[in-house]
């Protein structure tokens, strides 16, 4: 009995090298509750994702741990039989030895090819997880809310989690093949405690050394493994599917042009599709340590050669066997604490991370709507009544922004706060973007806004484009509350082209136009990107990125790389992905859409607008008066509020009013200056 306690002593501590190790290893086999929750959750969604592959990966577990236990005893009864065949004892038995080596063999082919399928498996488990997860994270950015896409912090999670997923799809395999490792552990133990009793000292002695070499070899291996270096850009699906699914946090641009475009379901779609293309990475089989070999050899050859020449009298049987087990013990216990402290370091943030992007999806409220009330045919009015917005009630940190300036400005005198409290009051709210703002707009139009800076221009078509909501007031579209308008439904009913607009980099010119668009529209892409004038500096099928890089990207021979392009260029491939949703859009919505432009494609661009305005409603912001006269009502803001509307002629007669004002400025002769 004393024997046994000394292996088990000399395994605890060869295991764990030192007492800091053993401190380290029992903290972090203990991660907080809530890190154990994030981890199954995350392993039970793996298992979800493909039950079959998830299957065949413990299965491939369990049948090395059972492999694993035969070849020790296959190895302790082969070395028996050598020592036997060393001392020419008469219980060597030469068929028995015979059919050992046989079986040994056999099961070490039978090992490589589940080698080799279970590599496969596991690359096929981690592709899936990394592919689903992936799509499961952007479909839920893509869920949320507008006001919060915008949010850098919201966006960089994400970005960040979705960066990460690469690198941690194989937890559903580390944690699997942990738990296999400690199973098959507890049952080693368990056999072998029940035959290390009957071991010598001097077998003792030797046993101890034994699993302080192979305890030894396996801390050296730890420390020297080398990081993995993911290979980037393996493919051109791969490549495609990187830039898809970053493209939704790269800007707040991003998030905006995907709301109004409706282009969630397409964005998931291709995304989908590309990274079911991405071919598997090759996966070598790794080669055994030649260390642990060199260690393998003394056992076989050293160890009864060393009993032939001192006699040593033991049970070879048990000792044989107990020596492998316990090797095998030490081995898994390093395993176990190798992938421990990964989890710990990699996984459990990343499971926190992952759990914590998924959960923001639970505080949107459903939109709910009215399928008769949100059903809208055509557009043939839009009505604002009495609409106020402020950026103060648009669903942001507006907590954190009340707690922040309460604690900058202290606590102070009783008298002070109140002189401060009722000066606030008596000032006008001049953080409202929008004020008791009423006008009608008509099918069949063309509208212009005009005004100074800050004036809510934009503003008012952003809550056109229900990117926010108004605090007082309702939006009317063809006599229905805009809000009980369903997304999907108003998105095809709506194109707008915002004053910066975000584009797919390592994608095509193509892919950018049709952003968004269903595959029976893809026939207009070609068609609008020669009416506004795209074909002319780029053809479609040119990919947007950086000309160095590509040239060690696969394929890139046979495809044209364009860097960069002028501002009108830029336009330009904004106006044709518009124009692309003419078809089923009743309402354009254009923020400075002749910025950056020449006065050709300026002029192309608003008599195109006129001449297909019959049963459209189009709205175009511009600072530039020349093209307001294109327009049959022109809106003037000032300070949130609506000062003038009418037509050009008729604003034009009002000297003392805003727009007669801009006017002169403009077109005041500055040859005296």
């Amino acid at each position: 009995m004393s024997h046994f306690w000394v292996i088990k002593v000399t395994l605890f501590f060869t295991s764990c090298t030192f007492p800091r190790q053993s401190y380290n290893m029992f903290r972090l086999s203990i991660p907080k509750k809530q890190d154990l929750i994030n981890l199954y959750c995350l392993a039970h969604q793996a298992w979800k994702f493909d039950r079959f592959q998830a299957a065949l990966l413990i299965a491939n577990h369990a049948f090395f741990s059972v492999s694993r236990y035969i070849h020790t005893v296959i190895d302790a009864r082969l070395v028996t039989q050598s020592i036997h065949l060393l001392q020419h004892d008469k219980t060597f038995i030469p068929n028995y030895f015979i059919k050992l080596t046989i079986l040994k063999l056999l099961l070490s082919a039978v090992d490589y090819g589940m080698l080799m399928v279970h590599g496969k498996n596991r690359q096929k488990m981690d592709a899936i997880i990394c592919r689903k997860m992936t799509l499961r994270l952007v479909e839920c950015y893509l869920r949320l809310p507008y006001s919060m896409q915008v949010k850098d912090s919201i966006r960089a999670r994400f970005r960040d989690v979705v960066w990460a997923t690469e690198y941690n799809s194989a937890i559903f395999e580390n944690t699997t093949g942990a738990i296999c490792q400690i199973v098959e552990t507890c049952i080693v133990l368990a056999i072998t405690s029940s035959t290390l009793r009957k071991t010598s000292s001097l077998a003792v002695s030797v046993l101890a050394l034994i699993t302080f070499l192979y305890t030894g070899n396996t801390i050296w291996t730890i420390t020297r493994v080398s990081e993995n270096h993911l290979s980037r850009w393996k493919s051109v699906a791969e490549r495609r599917a990187a830039s898809l699914s970053e493209f939704p946090f790269d800007s707040s641009e991003s998030a905006q042009d995907l709301k109004l475009n409706g282009s969630a379901r397409w964005l998931l779609r291709e995304l989908k599709t590309e990274s079911e293309r991405i071919p598997l990475r090759k996966d070598e089989v790794p080669n055994s340590d030649s260390v642990r070999t060199m260690i393998n050899i003394f056992e076989l050859i050293g160890i009864p050669a060393l009993a032939a020449l001192f006699g040593l009298k033991v049970d070879l049987e048990t000792y044989n066997l107990g020596q492998r087990s316990l090797g095998r013990v030490v081995s898994n216990l390093s395993g176990v604490r190798s992938t421990t402290e990964e989890l710990y370091k990699t996984g459990v943030p990343f499971a926190r991370k992952y759990t914590e992007c998924l959960s923001l999806l639970s505080t949107v409220p459903v939109e709910v709507c009215n399928q008769n009330n949100g059903r809208i045919t055509r557009l043939q009015q839009i009505q604002f009544e009495s609409i106020s917005f402020s950026y103060d009630n648009a669903p942001a940190d507006t907590e954190d922004e009340e707690s922040i300036s309460s604690c900058e400005q202290g606590i102070g005198d009783d008298s002070d706060e109140f002189e401060e409290s009722s000066a606030q009051d008596t000032k006008p709210d001049m953080r409202k973007a929008l004020c008791d703002f009423t006008f009608h707009f008509e099918a069949g139009k063309v509208y212009s806004i005009v005004g100074k800076n800050g004036s809510g221009k934009s503003t008012l078509v952003n809550i056109l484009g229900k990117l926010y909501e108004p605090s007082e007031g309702q939006v009317l579209v063809n006599g229905i509350p805009l809000s009980n308008v369903p997304e999907a439904t108003w998105t095809q009913n709506l194109v707008m082209v915002a004053q910066d607009q975000s584009f797919i980099w390592n994608g095509t010119v193509r892919d950018n136009i049709a952003f968004g668009l269903r595959n029976d529209q893809y026939s207009a892409v070609e068609d609008e990107a020669e009416a506004c004038g795209v074909t002319e500096f780029v053809t479609t099928e040119a990919f947007l990125g950086d000309k160095e890089r590509s040239l060690s990207l696969p394929g890139v021979e046979l495809e044209r790389w364009v860097d960069n392009f002028s501002g009108g260029q830029w336009k330009s491939i904004a106006l044709a992905r518009a124009f692309c949703r003419k078809a089923t859009a009743s309402l354009f919505i254009l923020d400075e859409p002749s910025a950056a432009l020449d006065p050709q494609k300026e002029y192309e661009l608003f008599e195109r607008l006129r001449r297909e305005r019959e049963g459209r409603i189009t709205i175009f912001i511009s600072h530039r008066l020349q093209t307001c006269r294109a327009s049959d009502c022109i809106l003037v803001m000032d300070g949130g509020r609506l000062v003038q509307s009418g037509s050009h002629k008729d604003l034009i007669k009002d000297e003392s009013g805003i727009y007669a004002e801009l006017n002169r400025l403009q077109n005041e002769d500055w040859q005296d200056i």
